[in-house]
């Protein structure tokens, strides 16, 4: 009935024949034993619901805190991608006795002062020209080669945005692949 009245917009009023209304508010009589019927059917679901609750998070320093109390023994592997703020690393990552020996917290970010106090850092080197072409080229056409200037211009541009990034030329490539250049100009602009 709320489904109807919150996403139709529709007022459902229900209608009991040969029934007293105390009997469904009071759960009495037949009520009572389907009430009880449907309570037993459903009891697991309620009882998982129950300890589901126990896994959400209000904010930020109970996260922090359910993190380094049930991962402090692990070893785990925390991938945090494209940090933009200090204290996402700090929530999320927090310190090394959080997490079990051999443990490794991996970020991506664009901003390198975000984490200069890290142990190792590894910066991604971009492909040159010729190579960004190539594979592009190698995932956006079928023969791996530019079937007119049309698509040469479009490419060009795709390879200059991607700035050599490796992942960024292959998502593209293959959101083109097979494609006719209006799509290509289409999805360009988008």
């Amino acid at each position: 009935m709320e489904y109807m009245k919150e996403e139709n917009g529709q007022i459902v009023i229900p209608v009991f024949y040969n029934v007293d209304p105390s009997h469904v508010r009071h759960q009495r009589e037949n009520f009572a034993k389907a009430f009880a019927k449907h309570e037993l059917k459903y009891k697991d679901d309620v009882e998982r619901m129950e300890r589901k609750k126990d896994n959400y998070v209000n904010n930020k320093e109970d996260g922090k805190h359910m993190i380094a109390h049930r991962l402090r023994f692990k070893k785990v592997l925390v991938v945090l991608d494209d940090i933009d703020h200090r204290d996402h690393l700090d929530y999320l990552a927090g310190n090394s006795n959080w997490y079990g020996n051999g443990s490794r917290i991996v970020a991506t970010t664009r901003d390198k002062h975000l984490i200069e106090t890290s142990d190792v850092i590894y910066e991604v080197t971009t492909l040159v020209d010729h190579e960004a072409i190539k594979l592009f080229n190698q995932y956006a056409f079928v023969k791996k080669e530019v079937p007119d200037e049309y698509f040469e211009k479009l490419s060009m541009e795709v390879v200059h945005h991607a700035r050599g990034l490796p992942l960024a030329l292959k998502v593209w490539g293959s959101l083109l692949h097979k494609r006719d250049i209006t799509e290509w100009r289409v999805l360009w602009r988008k």
